[in-house]
């Protein structure tokens, strides 16, 4: 009877020792299958020199060309390796300082491809400390270079723009729906006599009439009402100028300012 007893203890004992295993499997399949689906590099790395990775993820290789199995180790490379070196002492200048005020760190640096392309990185870690006290960093790596790109882009842009319309020899203001000064050339600053940092913040009838309200018959009042661009011949420091109101509208139709362009005559 009591070896039956044992018998049956054992039967269970093997029966829940197997749900056990299956259910981590399982749960490890979980975690996997979690891992893939997430649109960054996920790593384990000593906090030494080389960076020495310990574990990364897969989307190592999407984004550098290089399989994580090289990593590992520096088994065949170091992370480090593939930094661009002109962003090696900002990177190590980040970490030591979160270390030091144990905090996590936030980094944005480029690294060179297998293939010698440049890419942008934004990378996201902290450091984690062992059973024995050991320090670890542990974090997530995203390719940003789309938006890095755009990004650089859109500055070029701007500035090319700036020089633009500062370099057009005729005064442009930029007005809000208040009537208000927001953006002004080298132009405006000129014909008006006032600098920028003046003319900014500006109510445009005060600047140029010295009227602090919009009368009832002005024309940026009727360019509102109409909606239409609105042109008249005025005096402006003692000049006989075309003043001209352009509506600014946005993706709703709404009119938020106008532009506001002055010619000599």
């Amino acid at each position: 009877m009591k070896e039956k007893s044992k018998n049956d203890n054992y039967a269970r004992l093997s029966i829940q020792l197997e749900e056990f295993k299956k259910a981590l499997e399982q749960s490890e399949l979980q975690y996997q299958n979690l891992l893939k689906n997430i649109p960054g590099i996920i790593y384990l790395s000593s906090c030494d020199e080389h960076w020495t990775v310990h574990y990364m993820t897969m989307e190592i290789e999407k984004i550098s060309g290089y399989p994580a199995s090289d990593f590992i180790n520096n088994n065949v490379r170091s992370y480090a390796s593939i930094i661009h070196p002109d962003d090696v002492d900002l990177i190590d200048q980040a970490v030591q300082e979160s270390l030091s005020q144990n905090k996590a760190y936030e980094i944005e640096y480029r690294i060179i491809r297998k293939d010698g392309e440049i890419v942008w990185l934004y990378e996201k870690g902290q450091k984690v400390s062992d059973a024995d006290g050991k320090i670890w960093l542990n974090g997530i790596i995203f390719d940003i270079n789309k938006q890095k790109q755009t990004a650089i882009a859109l500055d070029i842009a701007t500035e090319e723009w700036r020089v633009t319309f500062d370099a057009i020899p005729h005064a442009i203001l930029l007005l809000n729906r208040e009537a208000c000064i927001i953006k002004c050339n080298r132009g405006a600053e000129e014909l008006l006599g006032k600098s920028k940092k003046k003319l900014i913040g500006q109510r445009y009838c005060n600047m140029i009439y010295g009227k602090h309200e919009l009368s009832k018959h002005d024309p940026y009042k009727k360019m509102i009402k109409s909606g239409h661009k609105e042109t008249f011949t005025s005096t402006v420091s003692e000049k006989s100028v075309e003043i001209t109101f352009s509506p600014i509208i946005n993706p709703e139709g709404e009119i938020y300012g106008s532009v506001l362009l002055i010619i000599e005559k």
